[in-house]
């Protein structure tokens, strides 16, 4: 049963991701959103503790507004839209971190106790996730390609271990927190 849920959850995320860039490509952001919507309603029915994870998608999107506010001012990536003058990543990028906070204790909880396969996998998960955006035109990279692919691959070494610790410190204090 736990394995069909993790593919479950896994599948969705790539739902979510594929519905959202290619909105993003499009100018739209409401498929990202409609996708989004759906993950967090059947997360909701499927997971016995959804709150956990909700926290973790809270946290993902705040790393997310400064990941990709530094990638955005460092040039990086061009995303070309933002929610306040530039200062700010689009709408649909931080629908992609809250994406990522509803794997975290699923489909890629293994990856909790081993992080230095966390900043392995991160590095090229984060970077082809960035490339796939921008071969599928939902933004472009502002520095030649190899130099940005490889700034991102390590931002994703760093971010996806700290991201590991944080849910597997969330798990261990909400299992000694008693239940309302």
């Amino acid at each position: 049963m736990r394995i069909a849920l993790n593919a479950a959850n896994f599948l969705l995320f790539q739902i979510v991701w594929f519905a959202t860039v290619i909105g993003a490509a499009n100018s739209l952001v409401w498929p990202g959103l409609a996708a989004m919507t759906v993950f967090i309603i059947v997360h909701a029915v499927l997971t016995p503790n959804p709150g956990r994870d909700y926290c973790l998608c809270a946290l993902a999107i705040v790393i997310g507004v400064i990941v990709e506010s530094a990638n955005a001012a460092t040039g990086l990536i061009d995303f070309g839209d933002s929610l306040i003058g530039g200062v700010l990543p689009p709408l649909w990028i931080l629908i992609l971190w809250c994406n990522l906070g509803l794997i975290l204790n699923h489909s890629i909880v293994w990856l909790q106790q081993q992080l230095l396969l966390a900043a392995l996998l991160g590095a090229l998960g984060g970077a082809m996730s960035y490339a796939g955006g921008v071969a599928l035109g939902a933004a472009e990279f502002g520095r030649p390609a190899p130099a940005a692919i490889g700034a991102i691959a390590l931002t994703w070494a760093i971010v996806t271990p700290l991201l590991m610790i944080s849910a597997r410190r969330l798990n261990r204090v909400s299992r000694l927190t008693p239940a309302a």
